[in-house]
C-alpha cells in the first residue's frame, strides 16, 4: 500500500473502478461523447479521488466531500474562499481549463497554418517552434521557482510516508 492510511486504499480502489468500468460498455458510451464532456468527466473523477489521498484519514474525506456538495453543515470561512482567490490563482485556472480542453493546441494548429502561408523553410518553422516551445519552458520554470521561494508556507505532502 502506498500510505499508512484506509484512504490510501480508497484512492486506489476508486481509480481501479474506474479502470474496470471504462474497459466495459460505459467506455464506449464516453468515446461518442464530445471531448469537452470527456475532459471535464476525467478531470472531475481525478479530482474527487486525490481528496482520498490528500485526506488525513477517511473520515476527513467523508466530511470533506459532505461539504464539497453541500450535504453538511461546514465552518468554512467564505472569506478565507476570497482571500485564495486572487488575481493570479484565477488566471492560473483559467489558463489550466483553457488549456485541459485544447486551446494550446488550437492556438499550434494556427500558428502552424499562419506559418503555412508566409511560405519559411522547414527548418525555420521548426527552429520557431522550438523557440517558443523552451521560451514557455523556462516561463514555467522560472514562475513556479519564483513562487515557491517567496511562499513562506511549503508543506512537503509526503511526510507521512
Amino acid at each position: 500500500m502506498h500510505g499508512a492510511s484506509w484512504n490510501f486504499l480508497a484512492w486506489g480502489l476508486v481509480h481501479g473502478f474506474f479502470l474496470i468500468i471504462e474497459r466495459t460498455r460505459f467506455g464506449y458510451i464516453l468515446d461518442k461523447l464530445p471531448s469537452f464532456v470527456r475532459s471535464f468527466y476525467t478531470l472531475f473523477i481525478v479530482v474527487m479521488a486525490w481528496v482520498l489521498f490528500r485526506a488525513e484519514n477517511l473520515n476527513f474525506a467523508i466530511e470533506y466531500y459532505k461539504i464539497l456538495f453541500s450535504l453538511g453543515s461546514s465552518e468554512f470561512d467564505y472569506f478565507q474562499l476570497v482571500k485564495i482567490l486572487n488575481y493570479e490563482t484565477i488566471a492560473v485556472f483559467i489558463i489550466a481549463v483553457f488549456g485541459a480542453m485544447g486551446g494550446f493546441m488550437k492556438i499550434k494548429g494556427l500558428l502552424i497554418k499562419l506559418l503555412d502561408i508566409t511560405r519559411l523553410s522547414v527548418q525555420r518553422i521548426e527552429l520557431l517552434k522550438n523557440l517558443v516551445f523552451a521560451c514557455f519552458m523556462i516561463f514555467v520554470l522560472l514562475y513556479g521557482t519564483g513562487s515557491l521561494v517567496i511562499d513562506s508556507y511549503n508543506p512537503f505532502i509526503y511526510f507521512r510516508f
